[in-house]
């Protein structure tokens, strides 16, 4: 006899590769990061029309999402649901990018979004049997300097999970 919902499970084996994190953040989380938000707002602010107008206007969701994520407990909580998202869609490999010099403006060091974000992601790849890793990724915009502290924030943590 087939459980209920057991139907159509996920394909398993699949690879994501390049996903960024703070385009990820669920409806769920986003309520708990930002108690009140509505269905409606969520959408607007943070996913992405099915045809964007261009670039520009794809990356206004990642800055709205972005300044949600200035905690530790805010990183934890979409780095988390990435991981269940990923099990959900029978994912077994995933590498997820994200810049964390992005994660400072509330006063959170470089070092400790690193600290955090590789924890949860250590803590999920054995929780939910999903192995890969962190991308530690510059901007367009940021100086050769900022671009070189992305560059020594990745070889810091290359055994914590970066890839």
């Amino acid at each position: 006899m087939v459980q209920p919902g057991t139907e159509n499970p996920p394909p398993r084996g699949r690879i994501e590769l390049h996903v960024h994190l703070d385009c990820s953040i669920s409806y769920h989380v986003a309520r708990q990061i930002k108690p009140g938000i509505s269905e409606a707002e969520w959408r607007r602010l943070l996913v992405a029309p099915q045809h964007c107008l261009n670039l520009a206007d794809y990356l206004t969701r990642a800055d709205a999402a972005i300044v949600m994520l200035q905690s530790l407990q805010s990183l934890e909580l979409v780095t988390r649901d990435l991981f269940r998202q990923w099990r959900e869609d029978g994912v077994v490999y995933g590498e997820f990018r994200f810049a964390p010099l992005e994660h400072t403006a509330g006063g959170l060091t470089a070092e400790a979004v690193m600290r955090q974000v590789c924890k949860t992601a250590r803590d999920c790849r054995q929780e939910f049997g999903i192995d890969g890793g962190v991308i530690v990724c510059s901007l367009r915009h940021y100086s050769e300097a900022r671009s070189m502290e992305a560059a020594e924030l990745a070889l810091k943590f290359r055994d914590e999970g970066v890839v």
